[in-house]
């Protein structure tokens, strides 16, 4: 049944040849017109409201501070809403690194009866008065008290050279509102409902 036709019942005409190419050549150009229609991804767009602002976004945050102490870092937000969150923590952790950038191995601890020395601070002190800072954060507030700027002694004081940055990672919830997010040095104060850092400018200029 519908068995081939014998050679000598076949004309071949070089018209037959070029109607021949020319259907092959359309039925390929409709195979990959179809194709690339199949492949094609189809956009739609569409608005949504959303109905879950009462609940919080999270943001993760991964951030490395080569040269600032942990203890110097303050992680806040502030949305339009009015409302601020404060050297954020529980969701954040904040890891001391050494000066090769290694997690640090922590301060040294004064052993009972021993004085650390609180360097140019103890020329300032009154004479005969000795003046124990015993660590890091004692050294940073008598340099304070005596209005002496203390980030250029951090990498060298041995309260604080174990310790030179930080890691900063974790989340942050927010609301799905407008707002910032604030990595930055100092305290983080809310005065009058505005956010305010406080930091020593002369620290500052004499660290950076």
């Amino acid at each position: 049944l519908y068995g081939k036709v014998h050679d000598d019942y076949r004309i071949k005409t070089q018209s037959g040849g070029i109607i021949s190419l020319v259907s092959m050549l359309i039925m390929a150009l409709l195979f990959l017109s179809e194709l690339q229609s199949y492949l094609r991804a189809e956009i739609l767009d569409h608005i949504v409201v959303d109905t879950t602002l009462n609940q919080k976004l999270p943001i993760g945050l991964n951030i490395t501070f080569p040269h600032i102490r942990c203890d110097e870092v303050s992680v806040d937000t502030v949305d339009s809403k009015g409302e601020n969150q404060v050297d954020i923590a529980g969701t954040l952790t904040k890891v001391n690194l050494d000066l090769a950038g290694a997690p640090s191995k922590g301060d040294p601890v004064a052993k009972p009866g021993e004085c650390f020395s609180c360097l140019e601070a103890q020329d300032l002190a009154q004479k005969g008065e000795k003046l124990c800072c015993n660590t890091c954060q004692d050294l940073k507030e008598t340099y304070q008290d005596f209005g002496l700027p203390y980030f250029h002694i951090l990498d060298s004081a041995m309260q604080c050279r174990n310790s030179v940055g930080c890691r900063v990672h974790g989340d942050v919830s927010v609301s799905k509102v407008g707002g910032n997010v604030h990595v930055a040095l100092g305290k983080s104060t809310v005065r009058d409902g505005k956010h305010v850092h406080e930091f020593n400018l002369k620290d500052v200029s004499d660290g950076f």
